[in-house]
């Protein structure tokens, strides 16, 4: 597997038409880091490729603390173990990765992020800055906790809403969110449905689920597909502040006395 940066655009076009052509052969694998990390993009990548030695594929790093891969190989049953397995070889605190399966609309979003302007990757640590707060997106049709949950978070982030389950995908690519919100129980297209459809669009997102039922089958499958963690109902403020402050690219860094 051959790294690739991001001033070789030739190299990641020349890839893609190959992994079209045998999209259900590939795997995804995104990595997340959080401005804390001290280990040095390239021997993250490093470590990844020692994993996949031998396993055809590309990784680079396109910026905004984000770290791609595409990869040849076996078709991971279980992508919260593969996930777990991997994630013992990075930082535990300041990584956040993810396996997704290889959708075309991955593919575009990967490529349509490797094109921006060169002078949008110059410095990670700048662009973070220049966001001052966190874009959040909360995805319940209940307008009662979707109130509650702007309560909490309107002071540390910039928050948008999505009250039906068919709008949720579509807002998250209007607004491009650090992390979201998202409720199992939505009517039409249900949580866990939008929870797979946002990470085949963008495999790094950072997503944590929340339902009044803690019922342990459904935060698993949440798990599996890729969710960063639940948060039950009725909402408890440092539970959410809590994982608004460890979302790898988050500028929250605690609460204001």
């Amino acid at each position: 597997m051959k790294p690739l940066f991001k001033n070789n655009q030739e190299e990641l076009d020349s890839y893609l038409p190959l992994v079209k052509e045998s999209i259900d052969q590939w795997q995804m694998i995104s990595i997340a880091i959080t401005p804390e990390c001290i280990l040095p993009y390239d021997e993250i990548i490093a470590k990844l490729m020692d994993v996949y030695n031998g396993h055809p594929g590309i990784v680079f790093n396109a910026g905004y603390f984000r770290i791609y891969a595409l990869v040849r190989s076996n078709k991971i049953h279980n992508y919260a173990l593969a996930r777990k397995e991997l994630q013992k070889q990075l930082p535990q605190d300041f990584c956040f990765l993810n396996f997704r399966v290889v959708t075309l609309d991955a593919l575009d979003y990967l490529r349509d992020i490797y094109m921006k302007p060169e002078s949008s990757f110059v410095d990670d640590y700048s662009i973070c800055e220049q966001q001052e707060k966190t874009k959040v997106l909360i995805a319940d049709d209940d307008t009662m906790v979707t109130r509650v949950m702007r309560k909490i978070l309107e002071e540390y982030a910039e928050v948008f809403d999505v009250q039906k389950g068919c709008d949720v995908l579509e807002a998250y690519k209007s607004h491009l969110p650090d992390m979201v919100f998202l409720d199992i129980h939505m009517p039409g297209v249900n949580g866990l449905e939008n929870l797979t459809r946002i990470l085949n669009y963008n495999p790094c997102a950072y997503i944590v689920v929340f339902s009044s039922d803690s019922v342990a089958p459904k935060i698993l499958e949440a798990s599996e597909r890729g969710a960063a963690g639940f948060v039950g109902k009725p909402i408890q403020r440092g539970r959410v502040l809590d994982y608004l402050k460890i979302c790898p690219t988050s500028r929250f860094e605690g609460e204001r006395l």
